[in-house]
């Protein structure tokens, strides 16, 4: 199993609002998966 990890370039709550600005689907969920990636470190 991979593991990911991120380096904070951005905030948890900027990271969030540049994915809900997102209007296209495929976009929205890459930035879903780099969220979940930050927002759950160590899982």
């Amino acid at each position: 199993m991979k593991q990911f990890k991120t380096v904070p370039h951005l905030s948890d709550t900027e990271l969030f609002a540049y994915m809900s600005a997102q209007t296209d689907l495929r976009a929205f969920r890459d930035w879903q998966i780099i969220t979940a990636v930050q927002t759950n470190k160590g899982k």
